[in-house]
């Protein structure tokens, strides 16, 4: 599982295994003051992201439908 702890501006992003049983950074601790850091964070929350999709890829359903469409199934009354 991926999490965050946060104090006040400092923020750092963690990976829990085991049951929460360990708990390792898996990032640099960020200043949330600086202006750089704050593009940093938002650059590893969409790195997190991606690691996390790839991972439930293959969970996702195949077939989408576009947003607004109605889904009509052949027993419907």
């Amino acid at each position: 599982m991926v999490c965050y702890a946060a104090a006040g501006h400092r923020l750092l992003f963690y990976a829990v295994t085991n049951g929460g049983g360990n708990m390792k950074a898996i990032s640099p601790e960020f200043d949330l003051r600086e202006k750089l850091d704050r593009l940093k964070v938002t650059h590893q929350t969409i790195y997190v992201l991606t690691i996390i999709l790839q991972q439930i890829h293959h969970q996702l359903p195949r077939d989408t439908l576009p947003l607004g469409t109605e889904c009509h199934t052949p027993d419907a009354r």
